[in-house]
């Protein structure tokens, strides 16, 4: 048997050690960041060690065997090292090792070499030299010292803190990682345990370690788990630039949409550690994050809290990310607390209302005062004629003062007609508009028992709808929160309000019962007063109903169209203001 597996012994280790080569090779082409460079560096290791290995068999002389052994551990020793390394990176957590402990584990590495070097003039290391033969082969045999002892359970030591690293993770892992957890063991498993079995004597070839030649299945899978998951490509070029001393925090999504990496800031907002959601969909978030996530807005706000405590806003602008190719390889995503600006904005906006009222008042003033010198004196001339005209007895002046009275009362409509216009020229903000909604979604929906959001996406105009079609809208809205409430059955409201450059679109949603809106009694007049009013404004409407819920999409253009009077206009309720 010994004969047989000896021949082809020779392309057996040279085999793998090209192998182990070209994966180093293609790991720096592939991609240049730490775990790449880390996994290029121990598969160059582990070529150098196969290559060197094989040479020490083939050689002929004892002297020449020797020398090559030495050669051997001049790379041999580091490959733990980068094994450890790579064990960090993958779970995401490469300073758990401070410098110190890194320059304490290099010691042994450092000085194996030396004590290889002079193996032959002490027994620290390996002494008393024979050849055996194995087939057409000569095998080196040699007594191992105390520092080869020393050295050989530093090895396996190293491995198994790599071993610790992820076992210690697993618990917390998603199933993407945990999968390439179970790689990475499996991968340092196998030569490991042919390197034990080799130093304790137990191997099937006497004198050959065939870890080197089960390193290629392992290298394959380590490969496996670096560049087939693309969980990691973007993490250690986001976390460099920018995660570890942001204040904001950051999350990383992959091409696939799935969760590449987020920081410690993030994972406070999201209320979720790393390690159980990377690899995810941001479907697993709570609350509005998975629309935010899914809505690939450059920039978005939404108010976060559970009711208990002061809301919170956090502003979501997402950047795309681009490799050295220029492909899209993921976004990122900052999440900034704005609340103190939100805060700002509304009180700006609160003191640009007071202006507004300030000047309406003043303007009220002065229509009064028109009122007073206008339409009073008017209607006053109007009367004094009728009253003459009553007792005149000259037809010609009675057609006189007749066309006398008409003319006042042409510029009594003119009058009366430039008041209305002054009337109708209150403004209402689109920031009165969401402010009212939502205070009027609270008051309803939460004396309902319901769950609700109000996401707000999109700049918010600083102009108005006008106060007719503003008021108009504001009532569709609070039509359908009171159907919603009296009908639906629900358990939570998700309301979207998204400005855009030339629309406003309105998403109401339930999870309620739904209805069937082919039926009279379930549509009733309700959803015709309410499409009757937004394609009064210039809008449409789309229902979508089933019976896990109702949706109600509105699209209005900007500016809205303004009403100076509507049929539809009925007094539903008092508006919040």
């Amino acid at each position: 048997m010994n004969e047989l597996l000896s021949a082809p012994l020779e392309s057996l280790l040279r085999g793998p050690a090209f192998l182990y080569a070209g994966l180093a090779v293609y790991a720096v082409l592939r991609r240049r960041d730490r775990l790449s460079i880390t996994f290029a560096l121990m598969m160059g290791l582990c070529s150098m060690l196969a290559l060197t290995y094989s040479y020490e068999i083939s050689a002929e002389s004892i002297e020449a065997k020797i020398t090559w052994m030495q050669v051997k551990f001049f790379f041999g020793p580091f490959i733990p090292l980068c094994w450890l390394s790579i064990s960090l990176q993958i779970v995401g957590h490469p300073r758990w090792f401070r410098p110190v402990l890194w320059k304490l584990l290099l010691v042994v590495p450092v000085l194996t070499p030396v004590f290889a070097l002079t193996t032959q003039q002490h027994e620290w290391f390996r002494h008393h030299f024979v050849l055996e033969p194995l087939g057409e082969l000569q095998i080196l045999h040699f007594q191992t010292g105390p520092w080869m002892h020393l050295y050989t359970s530093y090895w396996h030591l190293v491995g198994i803190m790599g071993i610790l690293v992820l076992v210690t993770s697993w618990r917390e892992a998603s199933p993407a990682v945990r999968r390439q957890i179970d790689c990475m063991l499996a991968a340092y498993v196998t030569p490991s345990v042919f390197d034990l079995f080799f130093h304790l004597g137990k191997t099937p070839m006497e004198g050959l370690n065939l870890a080197h030649v089960f390193l290629v299945p392992s290298s394959l899978l380590a490969a496996w788990v670096v560049f087939h998951h693309r969980l990691l490509n973007l993490a250690p070029i986001a976390r460099s630039a920018l995660f570890d001393h942001m204040k904001e925090g950051v999350v990383v999504l992959d091409s696939g949409g799935r969760i590449a990496d987020l920081n410690t800031r993030a994972e406070e907002l999201l209320c979720v550690t790393r390690l159980s959601v990377l690899g995810e969909t941001p479907g697993i978030f709570q609350g509005p994050w998975p629309t935010i996530f899914e809505s690939n807005s450059p920039s978005a706000r939404t108010c976060i809290g559970d009711g208990s405590t002061e809301p919170q806003w956090v502003e979501c602008p997402c950047v795309e990310l681009f490799d050295e190719r220029k492909a899209c390889v993921g976004r990122l995503y900052l999440l900034r607390d704005v609340t103190g600006t939100v805060l700002r904005e509304e009180q700006a906006l609160q003191l640009t209302k007071l202006n507004a009222e300030r000047q309406r008042m003043e303007e009220q003033q002065y229509l009064m005062q028109d009122l007073h010198d206008g339409l009073g004196a008017l209607s006053a001339s109007v009367g004094m004629m009728a009253a003459r005209g009553m007792w005149e007895h000259d037809l010609a002046t009675k057609d006189r003062l007749l066309k006398q009275i008409n003319q006042l009362a042409c510029e009594i409509g003119m009058e009366v007609r430039e008041i209305m216009i002054s009337l109708e020229s209150r403004e209402f903000y689109w920031g009165d508009f969401v402010h009212s909604l939502r205070r009027y979604a609270a008051m309803v929906l939460e004396a309902a028992g319901l769950e609700w959001n109000l996401n707000v996406t999109g700049e918010v105009p600083s102009t108005g709808p006008g106060y007719s079609a503003g008021i108009s809208l504001l009532r569709v809205a609070r039509e359908v929160l009171n159907n919603l409430v009296r009908h639906a059955d629900a358990q939570s409201v998700q309301i979207n309000v998204g400005f855009f450059p030339e629309c406003c679109m309105i998403d109401m949603q339930d999870d309620g019962k739904g209805f069937d809106p082919e039926q009279p009694r379930s549509a009733g007049r309700g959803l015709t007063n309410i499409r009757n009013r937004i394609e009064a404004l210039g809008g449409t409407m789309q229902l979508q109903t089933s019976p896990s819920g109702t949706r109600l999409h509105f699209s209005l253009p900007l500016p809205l169209t303004r009403r100076v009077h509507s049929r539809f206009d009925v007094d539903d309720a008092a508006v919040d203001s």
